[in-house]
């Protein structure tokens, strides 16, 4: 084999390998993004729960104990007050596929989150000063000219 050709030949196998570790690193990437985000979206919906129960015209999961009822299904948002301005920009959009532990043998465990990371995630938005609120609401603010507070996340 003539020293040309074992050149084309080893810069083609380093190009394959760059190739490869580019496409790891993109991966990489995208899994790291998607676990911040739902972290992001798990915390704001704790915050969410976790100031609005009964008399409060907010949801009842939070104060549900154990699980979500029909009746906790009805979840207003939160209401609007002096605070709130008009927006036009951008609101996160948060979700999760499940909180709490996957039964054993579960497919995709990988989506489930535990309920005490769930609070600590929600402890977070709250303390960093995001307001979950409906898309309905995002919606009339970014097409009526409604108000969202000053750091709005949809859950």
């Amino acid at each position: 084999m003539s020293d040309e050709l074992a050149e084309r030949i080893a810069r083609r196998r380093r190009a394959i390998r760059l190739k490869e570790r580019r496409r790891r690193q993109v991966r990489r990437r995208r899994l790291v993004l998607g676990s911040v985000l739902l972290v992001l979206f798990a915390g704001v919906a704790f915050v969410t729960l976790r100031h609005s129960g009964p008399g409060t015209g907010g949801s009842t999961l939070a104060s549900a104990g154990n699980g979500v009822t029909s009746e906790s299904l009805k979840v207003p948002g939160a209401q609007p007050d002096d605070s709130w301005r008009k927006h036009e920009g951008p609101v996160p959009i948060l979700m999760y596929h499940v909180i709490g532990d996957p039964a054993a043998g579960a497919a995709n465990s990988s989506l489930y989150l535990s309920v005490a990371d769930f609070q600590d995630q929600v402890d977070w938005l709250d303390d960093n000063g995001y307001t979950a609120v409906t898309l309905s609401q995002v919606q009339d603010a970014w097409y009526n000219g409604a108000t969202l507070p000053e750091q709005p996340v949809v859950l």
